[in-house]
Order: C-alpha cells, then sequence, then structure tokens
C-alpha cells in the first residue's frame, strides 16, 4: 500500500482543496508545467500507472478542445494553454483522491466536515446520504448507455441521436422513480407538515358507535375526510344513494 492510501480521507479531501485553490491562482506556463510535474510524481507515489491517469482525463477528451477553441479565440494561445492545462491537472488530482480512497471513507469524512453546520439547518447525514446517490448514479447511468448503445447497434442505428436520448432519459428517469420508492419505502421522504413522511396515509381514525352508522354498535373505521372503509369499497353506488 502507498503513502497516498495510508492517509486518511479528510486529509486528502483538505489538501485537494488546498492545491484547487492554489492551481487556480497560477497564471503561467512554468507554474502549470511544475503543477502537471507534481501530478505526475503525486500518481506514482501511489504507484499507479499511466494507464490508471488517463483513465481519470479522459472523459475530458471531448471537452477540452472546445474549451481551448472558445479560450484561443477569446484570450489568445497562451491564456488557452494555461487555463486548460489547470482543468485537466485539476481532474487529475481529484481522481487521485477517488482512486486511492474508498467512497465510503469519502463520504464519512464529507458528512464529518458539514456536521458542525448543523447549527445552521444543515442536515449532515442527508447531505451525505445525496453524495453517495450521486456517486452510485455514475455507474448506473453509465451501464445504461452502454445498453442503449448495444441496442442501437443491434438495429443498424448507430448515429441516430435520438435513438440514443429517447431510452437514455426514459431508462434514467425510470430508474430516479425506482430510487425514488425505494427511499420511500424505508421512510427516508421528506416529513411533511403534519409530522408524517410525506406521501404516507395517516392511521385510520375510529368511528364512534352509533345507531344511525348502521354497524350494529360496532365502530367502523374512517379514512381521512370521514371516508369509512366500506363506503370505499362501494365505490360511487354509496354516492347515489345518499
Amino acid at each position: 500500500m502507498s503513502p497516498l492510501h495510508r492517509l486518511g480521507a479528510g486529509t486528502k479531501l483538505a489538501g485537494l482543496c488546498v492545491c484547487s485553490i492554489a492551481l487556480l491562482a497560477v497564471r503561467s506556463p512554468a507554474g502549470v508545467g511544475a503543477a502537471v510535474v507534481g501530478v505526475l510524481v503525486l500518481y506514482a507515489l501511489a504507484r499507479l500507472g499511466p494507464r490508471a491517469l488517463w483513465s481519470q482525463v479522459r472523459p475530458l477528451r471531448w471537452f477540452v478542445p472546445c474549451v481551448v477553441a472558445v479560450q484561443w479565440a477569446t484570450l489568445g494561445p497562451l491564456a488557452a494553454a494555461v487555463l486548460t492545462t489547470r482543468l485537466v491537472v485539476l481532474v487529475a488530482l481529484a481522481g487521485l483522491v477517488t482512486l486511492t480512497t474508498p467512497t465510503s471513507l469519502l463520504l464519512a469524512a464529507l458528512e464529518r466536515a458539514l456536521r458542525p453546520l448543523g447549527r445552521v439547518g444543515v442536515d449532515a447525514e442527508r447531505a451525505a446520504l445525496v453524495l453517495a446517490l450521486a456517486v452510485r448514479s455514475v455507474p448506473v447511468l453509465t451501464a445504461l448507455v452502454g445498453s442503449v448503445r448495444d441496442a442501437q447497434r443491434a438495429r443498424g442505428r448507430e448515429h441516430d441521436v435520438r435513438a440514443l436520448a429517447v431510452p437514455l432519459v426514459v431508462g434514467a428517469l425510470r430508474q430516479a422513480d425506482a430510487l425514488g420508492e425505494a427511499l420511500r419505502a424505508r421512510g427516508l421522504d421528506d416529513e411533511g407538515p403534519s409530522g408524517e413522511p410525506d406521501g404516507a396515509v395517516p392511521e385510520p381514525m375510529e368511528e364512534p358507535s352509533s345507531p344511525r352508522h348502521g354497524h350494529g354498535g360496532r365502530s367502523a373505521r374512517l379514512l381521512p375526510g370521514g371516508v369509512s372503509r366500506a363506503r370505499l369499497r362501494a365505490g360511487p353506488a354509496w354516492r347515489r344513494s345518499r
């Protein structure tokens, strides 16, 4: 295990924040060149090869040319090179933290860091849950894109954007709906004004026994609004008889 693997998650996150702030202040080619050398040294200390580094910055291969073109046209070639290199270095540093730290430890460190904000109403546990769900959604959506692309190839419609976008959006919405149902089933939905979770059905109320209810002195179970379960099962017939 490398020295970077042995560092605590909180220490690495704090170091990432410091390096990011310092890197944003670098505006010279020499400065960003030194940053690139530093990233290469850190990956070497972590015993991660060029393949691991490339896997972290590869998603930028379509984005970087667009950024370079815009910055070149507005600020010139030197500024474009500096800004783009800073972006790649930041992504590589963030990838190094995730490669050397289990996700569970990162989320636990973030929860501990957010806990003091509970005094101003920030729910640290819920924030950590949101981050965990966001991290978990990345491989789920990646697998969904892969399956849609395979279906496109099977139908000979690899270059049809609509054939990719529509199933992808529908599948993502279905995943989100299933996730929401799972959270709601575990009581993790928001609480309503009555103190009960939104979407929860309140406990039925007891209807006091009375001869005019026609239940032989027994109490009937009422839903909210005073509608008995027997009337609900009877459907609209009881409304027509009223």
